[in-house]
């Protein structure tokens, strides 16, 4: 086929086929699409779409944020099919300039249809109900332009640092350009616009086809060799710590206990519980307790009286002596590493000599880097001075942290992400099991 004939058949396509056309099957055309003007367009052409995309999103981030999406639904049901500034202006209770500004911009962008003779009037399009509050892509859109908004103040930020990756000592691009003190998962903590957000966002990354205790051999690992002793354990909810929140926090004097009347299972740090829930599901007849370490601490659904649901503050709440199980459910990424390794001793000397410590994590695998590993590589050093990490950089955290990882284990490739953000990831889901060095060297 020629160039001539290839460029008619591409101009031939238009909407009304599109929509016969399965959805793999359209996100497989993308992906050709946009492999295609990868390799014609121009470097004029790369740059200014680069420049322009910024402008896009935060237009799109100020119409989600004043619910203009939500407003044109409500206006458009029934017969009538179009919108006007000043109704979307009144709906939303936003000067009417500026709506036409973010209107016109809109259109621009394909989300809305400008009426050619009235210049106020707008009609939806095929992408406009993406974009509703409560939508995936809506938070997704919350997420990331918070993020450009440190991400843009890179160059000051690396300037005034003599262009060095920030340690996560002397503040972070995010902790800079808020201007606070706190971590960033402080700052969601307490501000529930974004941390909704986020949790929307990190569910999307963290689907997977198995569930972490398929991927890891669970029954014969753990579950077999576990012992419910029916004695006292106690769960020490209260210490009293010393000055040094990355050690001292977890060596005080208990000040408030509660008793079991079972040996505690699992003590889980990290995620927002829904993978305990079906876990809970699946072993209905587990002889012992789950706990689930929040700083947002909630009921989860369908987790019956075997999950228990406690606030913790990694820094301020020492972590439950004597489990059979812990594990850190994607809670390392959101730390540097010489955060994550204090973090590992802290849990190391919860553990007595029969606890497993399994790191739940997606690494990027060195062969493979596509564009959202690398926004999220980026994205872990603004807000938390971390890292993407492949399998040997936590492994040798755990090192360091005086573990031995006994084994690991991969889970299929990403395919529902892929399909859930139309981005491909070279990021699989490990599982690394390890037990306290000091413990394999007594053997």
């Amino acid at each position: 086929m020629s160039i001539a004939d290839l460029i008619k058949s591409i101009n031939s396509i238009d909407g009304n086929q599109l929509k016969k056309v399965k959805q793999d099957q359209r996100a497989e055309l993308s992906r050709a699409c946009r492999k295609l003007l990868g390799l014609c367009e121009l470097p004029v052409e790369k740059t200014y779409h680069l420049l322009f995309s910024t402008y896009q999103a935060i237009v799109l981030r100020l119409a989600i944020d004043i619910k203009l999406f939500d407003a044109v639904r409500m206006r458009t049901r029934g017969r009538i099919d179009y919108v006007t500034v000043e109704q979307i202006a009144s709906d939303t209770q936003v000067q009417a300039a500026l709506v036409a500004r973010i209107m016109l911009f809109l259109s621009s962008m394909g989300l809305l249809e400008r009426d050619s003779a009235q210049r106020d009037t707008y009609r939806k399009t095929s992408l406009t109900q993406a974009y509703l509050s409560e939508t995936g892509l809506s938070q997704a859109v919350i997420h990331f332009t918070h993020l450009q908004s440190f991400v843009t103040r890179l160059p000051e930020y690396f300037k005034n640092r003599g262009f060095k990756n920030p340690c996560g000592k002397t503040g972070t691009p995010c902790q800079q350009s808020l201007t606070v003190n706190m971590n960033y998962l402080e700052y969601l903590s307490k501000n529930p616009y974004y941390l909704r957000a986020n949790y929307s966002v990190m569910n999307t990354f963290w689907i997977c086809k198995e569930p972490w205790y398929q991927i890891y051999p669970i029954q014969e690992n753990v579950i077999n060799t576990f012992l419910p002793i029916v004695t006292e354990v106690s769960r020490n909810l209260l210490f009293a710590y010393g000055s040094n929140p990355y050690h001292a926090a977890f060596s005080g004097t208990p000040i408030n206990q509660t008793v079991f009347n079972y040996r505690i299972f699992l003590v889980n740090i990290g995620g927002d519980g829904k993978h305990l829930q079906s876990f809970a599901q699946r072993f209905q007849m587990l002889p012992g307790v789950v706990v689930h370490l929040s700083p947002v601490p909630k009921v989860i659904p369908g987790g019956s009286n075997r999950i228990e649901v406690l606030p913790f503050h990694f820094f301020s709440t020492p972590i439950i002596t004597g489990a059979k199980l812990y594990m850190l459910y994607g809670f390392l990424h959101d730390w540097p590493d010489h955060t994550a390794i204090s973090i590992l001793h802290g849990v190391g000397s919860a553990m007595s000599s029969d606890s497993v410590l399994l790191v739940v994590e997606r690494v990027v695998l060195d062969e493979v880097v596509e564009m959202m590993d690398a926004v999220e590589d980026w994205s872990a050093m603004v807000c938390s001075a971390s890292k993407v990490r492949t399998k040997a950089d936590i492994e040798s955290m755990l090192r360091n942290a005086n573990f031995v990882v006994t084994s690991s284990w991969t889970g299929h490739p990403d395919d529902i992400v892929m399909s859930r953000t139309g981005m491909e990831t070279g990021m699989k889901l490990m599982i690394f099991e390890a037990r306290r060095m000091e413990v394999i060297h007594s053997r």
